[in-house]
């Protein structure tokens, strides 16, 4: 057994015998007898900053008594903002140490979302720990906005809390920003336990799961903490193995491989979108070499998942030293298990990554579920199937009459907010995820809100017809379906500065790519944009957010040889729609119900919140400064529609 194995068997054995609560994660993650070990490594450009397992517990303690003092210790939730840090980990346990709950922040949802979050949990205050980017709405927050900085400051003059002291139990995550409504998903630290008990079967059946025998696990530890998949797959899970975190100096993807590599990770989880770039960077790289070596690299690949596939251990080693000159350019040989999840992942990428020698598999999980599988087959060939692998054995899979995969568990959300109402977790969970179930193994398929219900009365599943184009030159594309949701479209991002002649290249890569498919799922029109195709912080596209975009006029299309839109973002006549249903989705009334001459917060019951929000949607909308500050500005919606035409003539 080796000394990761036996580290893991004491933690597990440890947690088994307790209530297997917060209060016992925290003391098994935070044993004495590994005070000494390091939990965090944090790169910056000079050197590499370490911080151990003692350290971290010592200041989540100190922290907890400024917290308990100036917020008290009644089980009342805090919002933790902020990006994955040592100072994030020490305000997680420290918010639960001091008797209350953390609610973590999204930063891939805006201000007003986080906001309304606060104020559906009732929240007591929120915690941010990056200075200088304090949320939008601080002037009209629903609780006290404070920094870590300042709370950590006061606990100077503050006596530790008591051994016996209250301890929180309770962690609230929301959706990944995918979807367009409020849901707060709610977590005890039983539910949690429930997922983590699950290992032990899981290192049994692929042992690569723990990392290095010698020097243990080293996560790359870049995925957000407060999306469940960085929570739960990585930060909780990985710490009853005495991991040790990484933290990079930035989310570029240079910074990412400096980081590996320094540090010698062994665990690579990440979106699609990560592996999809390396892909994209490795055929790049190819097609830039003559034709004899591409043509030697496509053999190699092929004969690379053969030698894995009949012997997994040695052959991974033999494919390593024959991929030593790509690899080289990537991820280091440290690592030992990468996982996918998040979201559908190429077919063309997962192969490609494990004939590389990195075993890359497919995970599942989301916000109301937990993590709930994974791969975990050792031979190649299984892997690059693109299974979601077998459920673990906290819970129950299931594909219902309409495809979906419904889920059921002692390890699913406690308790389910969606639009301030409660929702049941008990029973099967629909996720809405398209799955296929071949013996027992589960291959995910697409999400049946993303649909395109075709003319022919077909539904078209855009996530296949996207794994059709490879668009080398590209910055990004996405498939979803047209204004009337009944043909497939392809908008494709462009470079900033590209050429007339590279245009041209992408548009060869377009028809290529979309002539290889069947004529029932080619794409029936193709956009160009320079605009981005989702928010600066997502980990993925979301096509009801993108398709909303578009049809608010705020991704812009271009042709080749003018920088005109192919049609105008927003016409006249559909300005007062536009309004009226901007204000309905702030107010989540119905925009019919809207009169034109009803005074947004004296009659509509909107707050100055959600006043700020409208102008904010109006500016991007519209494209113009709505000059809020004027007196005579007006509060309803024919106000707003006069100002908007006046103000895009003026602009003109």
């Amino acid at each position: 057994m080796s000394a990761v194995e036996k580290i893991l068997q004491r933690n597990l054995s440890l947690f088994r015998s307790s209530e297997r609560c917060f209060r016992d994660f925290y003391e098994v993650i935070f044993d004495r007898r590994k005070q000494d070990c390091v939990m965090c490594e944090t790169v910056t450009t000079l050197r590499i900053r370490k911080t151990t397992y003692g350290e971290v517990r010592r200041r989540a303690e100190l922290l907890a008594a400024s917290i308990s003092a100036r917020y008290g210790s009644e089980g009342a939730y805090i919002g933790l903002r902020g990006r994955n840090s040592v100072e994030w980990t020490v305000l997680f346990w420290a918010i639960l140490r001091s008797g209350n709950c953390p609610y973590l922040v999204n930063l891939q949802q805006p201000d007003g979302f986080t906001a309304s979050v606060l104020r559906t949990l009732g929240a007591r205050a929120l915690i941010s720990v990056d200075v200088g980017e304090m949320p939008a709405f601080i002037a009209d927050a629903p609780c006290e906005v404070a920094l870590y900085s300042e709370l950590w400051s006061a606990s100077d003059a503050l006596l530790p809390l008591s051994e016996d002291a209250f301890f929180g139990d309770n962690v609230a995550i929301t959706t990944s920003g995918t979807t367009l409504s409020e849901k707060i998903c709610i977590y005890s630290g039983r539910r949690f336990s429930e997922q983590v008990l699950n290992t032990e079967a899981i290192v049994r059946e692929n042992p690569d799961m723990l990392g290095n025998p010698k020097t243990g696990v080293k996560h790359l530890a870049f995925l957000p903490f407060y999306h469940i998949f960085g929570l739960a797959a990585v930060y909780l899970w990985f710490c009853f193995f005495d991991a040790v975190f990484v933290f990079p100096k930035s989310l570029a993807p240079d910074a990412l491989l400096e980081a590996a590599r320094r540090c010698e990770v062994t665990h690579v989880f990440a979106v699609p979108l990560f592996w999809h770039a390396l892909e994209k960077a490795v055929l790049r790289a190819v097609s830039e070499r003559p034709e004899a070596v591409q043509e030697k690299f496509r053999t190699g690949l092929e004969k690379s998942i053969r030698i894995q596939t009949r012997f997994p251990r040695i052959g991974r080693r033999i494919v390593v030293g024959r991929m030593r000159e790509i690899r080289e350019q990537l991820l280091p040989d440290s690592v030992r298990f990468c996982i996918s999840g998040g979201s559908s992942l190429r077919d063309s990428a997962i192969r490609l990554v494990n004939a590389l020698g990195y075993s890359l598999s497919n995970g599942y999980g989301m916000s109301e579920i937990g993590i709930t599988s994974v791969e975990l087959s050792r031979s190649a060939a299984e892997r690059i199937r693109s299974s979601i692998g077998k459920p673990f054995g906290s819970v129950e899979y299931r594909v219902t009459d309409e495809g979906h995969l419904a889920v059921r568990g002692s390890s699913l959300c406690e308790r389910l907010i969606v639009n301030g109402g409660e929702q049941s977790t008990d029973g099967w969970f629909d996720t809405g995820d398209l799955v296929i179930e071949e013996n027992g193994r589960y291959f995910f398929s697409g999400r049946s809100s993303d649909l395109i219900m075709g003319e022919n009365g077909e539904n078209l599943n855009p996530d296949l017809i996207s794994e059709a184009f490879l668009l080398n030159n590209a910055a990004g594309f996405a498939v979803l379906g047209d204004a009337a949701g009944e043909k497939p479209v392809l908008v494709v991002r462009l470079p900033e500065g590209i050429s007339d002649s590279e245009w041209e290249t992408i548009e060869c890569e377009v028809e290529r790519c979309n002539a290889a498919l069947p004529l029932s799922l080619q794409v029936k029109g193709v956009y160009y944009t320079f605009d981005p195709l989702m928010r600066a912080t997502d980990i993925k596209v979301s096509r009801k957010w993108l398709r909303r975009e578009i049809d608010a006029g705020r991704i812009r299309f271009v042709t080749r040889g003018t920088d005109l839109p192919l049609a105008e973002t927003v016409n006249e006549s559909s300005v007062r729609e536009t309004i009226r249903a901007l204000m309905a989705e702030i107010l989540g009334t119905d925009g019919a119900s809207i009169p034109g001459d009803a005074h947004f917060m004296n009659d509509l019951g909107g707050t100055s919140l959600d006043y700020f929000t409208l102008i904010g949607d109006l500016d991007r909308t519209f494209d113009v400064r709505v000059p809020y500050e004027s007196e005579n500005f007006g509060y309803c919606l024919d106000d707003f529609e006069t100002l908007i035409k006046e103000l895009r003539k003026a602009h003109v």
